[in-house]
């Protein structure tokens, strides 16, 4: 994928992802029925998974490759300290859908779904807005403002 259309993929998906956190959260207040959340529940995994791999496989690989080319490591452990918390995110996301992924695990645990899942959601957020708000801006300045 080329550099603009990996950064425009992700942000897609940052989006896609919000959107999905909003209409959980309004069905979990309103409508919390197991039918209701989870098409969208199968939805954010199938996103979070794809988005997941992309920044695991192209992203982060291409940021540490251009840091190292251009000598500039102080970024590399920025990088790593990135790469290990999203990897901690991951491991919760997986957990949560392992728990919750059918409708009678959120049925017999209602409480416990909406706590977990508006943790989950505050925690992915904080993700999101910490990308969006550093990893993008170099990645732009690495490959797409005179970086080459």
């Amino acid at each position: 994928m080329e550099d603009e259309g990996l950064l425009s993929e992700l942000k897609r998906n940052h989006e896609e992802i919000r959107g999905i956190f909003k209409r959980l959260v309004s069905l979990i207040e309103w409508d919390p029925d197991p039918a209701s959340v989870s098409p969208l529940l199968r939805r954010l995994r199938n996103v979070l998974s794809s988005h997941i791999k992309d920044e695991d496989a192209l992203f982060y690989p291409a940021l540490r490759e251009r840091a190292v080319k251009l000598k500039h490591d102080a970024l590399l452990p920025a990088l790593d300290l990135f790469s290990k918390a999203m990897k901690n995110v991951s491991r919760k996301e997986e957990e949560f859908f392992e728990r919750y992924g059918e409708d009678g695990a959120i049925k017999e645990d209602l409480e416990g779904f909406k706590v977990t899942l508006l943790d989950l959601i505050e925690e992915l957020e904080e993700r999101i807005k910490s990308e969006e708000g550093s990893l993008f801006y170099i990645y732009r300045a690495y490959f797409l403002n005179n970086g080459k």
